[in-house]
């Protein structure tokens, strides 16, 4: 229902309206015929990408957006192995697509099996190492506590349409560092914070913008 001029032989809009009618009375036959199960009024023009929103959310609210799951959490409840589910929140270690929390506690997590996951944010004080096996990650990662490289691998291999990045205020004490991703994306990995390779460093795909910061070999 809009009126974007004057119409001629009434003054408003009241007189008389019906959706999709151009407002003339001697034409009642371009009325849109149906049942309406929602009118918006609103006097701001909107986009028509905020009108196709609006549908969607109204159509199918399930499908409309997604929540995704809550990060898995290091609570070092057994020991110190990555493997044990008693070790992390969800009772299980974490699969291929989860994101990973450490946080600090008694038992700090080593990585005593090769593992992938999504991305990893390290709390304050905490402490991750890589033992002799080697973290891959998909996506981001975040330390405010440390990254210890001990003799494994971190292995940076994103896909996805989206910039890895290595940031936080803690510190990157890494032993080999591989940086295989094939997003396509330039830069598809990206500096935020120093880090140090104590072994060696191998770039095998994927642009790295150190964006100013130190990468020490």
């Amino acid at each position: 229902l809009s009126k974007t001029g004057t119409y001629a032989g009434f003054s408003g809009i009241s007189t008389f309206g019906d959706i999709g009618n151009d407002g003339n009375a001697s034409q009642r036959t371009e009325a849109q015929t149906g049942s309406i199960d929602e009118v918006h009024i609103s006097k701001t023009d909107r986009t028509a990408g905020w009108i196709t929103t609006e549908y969607n959310n109204q159509s199918s609210p399930s499908t409309f957006y997604t929540i995704a799951g809550e990060p898995n959490t290091w609570v070092g409840t057994t020991n110190s192995n990555w493997n044990v589910n008693g070790n992390w929140s969800s009772g299980t270690a974490p699969a291929s697509g989860a994101d990973v929390i450490i946080a600090n506690g008694t038992n700090q997590p080593t990585t005593n099996i090769n593992a992938q996951v999504n991305s990893i944010f390290i709390n304050n004080t905490a402490t991750l190492s890589l033992g002799s096996k080697s973290l891959s990650v998909y996506g981001d990662v975040t330390t405010c506590g440390t990254l210890q490289g001990s003799t494994g691998e971190l292995i940076l291999n994103g896909t996805g349409n989206q910039v890895q990045t290595l940031s936080g205020a803690g510190t990157y004490n890494l032993y080999d560092l591989t940086v295989s991703n094939t997003s396509g994306r330039n830069p598809a990995v990206k500096l935020v914070q120093t880090a140090v390779v104590d072994d060696i460093y191998k770039q095998t795909s994927g642009i790295v913008d150190l964006n100013g910061k130190q990468l020490s070999l």
